[in-house]
């Protein structure tokens, strides 16, 4: 299975912002966090998808510990 697509597979947040600011200004998508925490899970895809339905406030903290060590901020488009 290509990498990708199984990326796209992966369930993510409903309460993270669906875009974030870089500290370099870069735009970083919710989606792109999402795929940091999964490879740190070290899970595989099943594994994942499962775990954010049944531990939605643990796959939270995964999420916010991406954003924090990559120091996102919300972004709203302007």
């Amino acid at each position: 299975m290509d990498i990708d697509n199984e990326f796209s597979c992966l369930l993510g947040s409903s309460v993270q912002p669906s875009q974030f600011r870089a500290p370099d200004g870069k735009i970083i998508t919710l989606g792109d966090v999402v795929c940091e925490a999964f490879k740190r899970s070290g899970m595989t895809l099943c594994e994942w998808n499962k775990f954010a339905v049944d531990n939605s406030d643990e796959e939270e903290a995964l999420l916010q510990a991406v954003v924090n060590e990559w120091g996102l901020v919300e972004y709203n488009g302007s």
